[in-house]
C-alpha cells in the first residue's frame, strides 16, 4: 500500500492494521477488540476516559456564524453535471428536507 509521504510511520501502521484484508489480523476484530485500536502508538497520550466524559478540548473549533445551516467553513464547488438528477426525476426524500 502506498501512503502520502507526510504520514508518520505510526499512522501508516494503524491504517494498515485497520484495512487488513485478513479479518483474523484486522484491528477491531482481534481478541482485544477496540482496545487494539485505542492502545495503538498513534493514539499515545489520549485520555480515553476524559474524552468519553467530554473533558478534552477540541484542537479546532470552527466559527459558526449563520446558525444551524452555516456552511461557511466548507469550500464552494461547482456541481458535477454528470451527478445531476435526470430531468423530471423525483426525489423520494424531498419531504425529509423541506425546511432546508
Amino acid at each position: 500500500m502506498r501512503y502520502p509521504s507526510h504520514l508518520k510511520p505510526s499512522a501508516k501502521d494503524l491504517i494498515a492494521n485497520l484495512l487488513q484484508t485478513d479479518i483474523t489480523k484486522r484491528y477491531g476484530n482481534l481478541k482485544n477488540g477496540i482496545d487494539d485500536i485505542k492502545n495503538h502508538k498513534w493514539f499515545a497520550g489520549i485520555d480515553w476516559e476524559a474524552l468519553k466524559q467530554l473533558k478534552v478540548d477540541p484542537p479546532f473549533v470552527p466559527k459558526v456564524t449563520g446558525g444551524d445551516g452555516d456552511d461557511s467553513n466548507f469550500g464552494s464547488y461547482e456541481e458535477d453535471p454528470d451527478l445531476a438528477p435526470a430531468p423530471g426525476a423525483v426525489d423520494p426524500f424531498e419531504d425529509k428536507f423541506k425546511d432546508w
